[in-house]
């Protein structure tokens, strides 16, 4: 039986398909895609996808660092970087960097985790607060930052860790919107240059 997917997943998946859907066609680069490409099944007819990640082995169209984008200045119209910031030693700088690729107008959709087992991929180095991950894109125009999943979400994915069986359960789970709270299970980022 195929694994379920977190609650954390399951809403970040959610989160940015509708913000996705709200783009212009265009040159997309996936950060931190590897060979799974999952994100582009929500891309708009037209654009022109490359995934870039360090390792060869997950296959990507570009293998690279996100510390040096191998692309032109401007050159790329949406930046997609889910999940890859908290894996990064020094985000703000891959932040900046990405900004620099970006065309004027561009949109980097992104996010990372907050409440969370400790993970690696290759390596795990720390957690933002939205406050924390607005400091971080503060070089963008515009950047609009929403708190994922809720106190619920956070316990059941912690707890589903190793209870793989509440999973089951996740997919009606993820519909359960909080109207504000302190504890969350991520954070998707819409920055704009």
């Amino acid at each position: 039986m195929r694994e379920q997917p977190t609650l954390a997943r399951l809403t970040l998946n959610r989160a940015f398909g509708e913000v996705a859907s709200h783009q212009r066609p265009g040159r997309v680069l996936e950060v931190g895609a590897g060979y799974h490409h999952h994100q582009r099944a929500h891309l708009l007819a037209g654009s022109r996808y490359f995934s870039l990640n360090l390792l060869s082995s997950e296959k990507p169209t570009i293998a690279g660092d996100a510390n040096a984008l191998p692309v032109r200045d401007g050159s790329v119209d949406v930046i997609i970087m889910l999940e890859v910031l908290e894996h990064i030693p020094h985000p703000q700088q891959v932040v900046v960097e990405c900004h620099r690729a970006l065309a004027t107008g561009g949109t980097l959709i992104g996010s990372t985790r907050f409440l969370c087992p400790q993970h690696g991929a290759p390596s795990d180095y720390g957690r933002f607060t939205a406050e924390g991950l607005g400091l971080v894109f503060g070089c963008f125009a515009e950047c609009r930052i929403e708190k994922l999943g809720n106190r619920l979400h956070t316990v059941l994915d912690i707890l589903s860790e190793n209870i793989k069986i509440l999973r089951i359960m996740n997919r009606l789970l993820q519909h359960i919107r909080p109207a504000s709270s302190t504890c969350y299970s991520g954070l998707l980022v819409v920055a704009r240059k």
